[in-house]
């Protein structure tokens, strides 16, 4: 993250590509390593509920207001080797805790990524998610169907590998994401809790262990919606 601008970027490195230039990002290329450089920024309206209309280019502190959870809003000053908290990101690293930055119906209403994002970070850090944030989760759960199948099949997979997954999923189901998300799932997983816990348990980290697991309670309830979620979520 820096303050030079995607232009000043392309001049500073031989090798550059624009994957988001519009939003500030661009991909440095040295030694056949890309590293994702951002310019600190402010966003405006967000009218997809998934990418702003448009930035401004700005100072960490206004960045840092934009971000997700406080625990995502912190920099590290290399040259003054600290670290930069304008949220309160640190003492909630301390407490454990996932807490949304500023107003979080405004936070996940930017971006309906997020309410899934909320609920994966605290299975994959065995975090728990700061009341106010939880409420509006639940609140806003319906909105997570405007995200794209590969995001929440990429989401979805990151939560089940995690340190807790079986707080993911008690999560997902209190949230109202889970219900949202894939068919059948109200039915499934209150018949199926002692399952996920035998199953995922010490579970190998290999993707199709976790993901036949994930489903297996589909099969043994005889519930046919497994199908709809390989479907819809593109799997191979």
């Amino acid at each position: 993250a820096t303050d030079a601008t995607p232009e000043a970027i392309e001049k500073l490195f031989p090798k550059t590509v624009g994957v988001g230039k519009a939003f500030g990002v661009m991909l440095v290329i040295e030694d056949g390593i890309s590293f994702e450089v951002a310019t600190f920024r402010s966003d405006g309206t967000y009218a997809d509920g998934r990418r702003p209309d448009s930035v401004v280019f700005t100072t960490p502190e206004e960045d840092a207001r934009r971000r997700d959870f406080t625990v995502n809003a912190l920099f590290y000053d290399l040259n003054q080797g600290r670290v930069l908290d304008f949220t309160g990101g640190l003492k909630d690293l301390a407490d454990k805790k996932i807490k949304a930055v500023g107003n979080p119906e405004e936070r996940f209403k930017e971006d309906h990524l997020r309410l899934l994002r909320a609920v994966r970070f605290a299975a994959q850090l065995d975090f728990v998610i700061e009341d106010e944030t939880f409420q509006a989760v639940k609140r806003l759960s319906a909105s997570v169907k405007t995200v794209s199948a590969e995001r929440i099949h990429e989401e979805t997979y990151k939560l089940l590998k995690s340190l807790n997954p079986v707080l993911g999923l008690k999560l997902l189901n209190e949230s109202g994401l889970g219900k949202v998300l894939y068919h059948g799932w109200q039915n499934v997983y209150v018949k199926s809790q002692k399952e996920y816990e035998q199953l995922f348990v010490n579970a190998p980290k290999d993707e199709t262990f976790l993901w036949l697991a994930f489903l297996t309670p589909w099969a043994l309830q005889k519930d046919l919606e497994w199908q709809w979620i390989i479907d819809t979520y593109r799997f191979s």
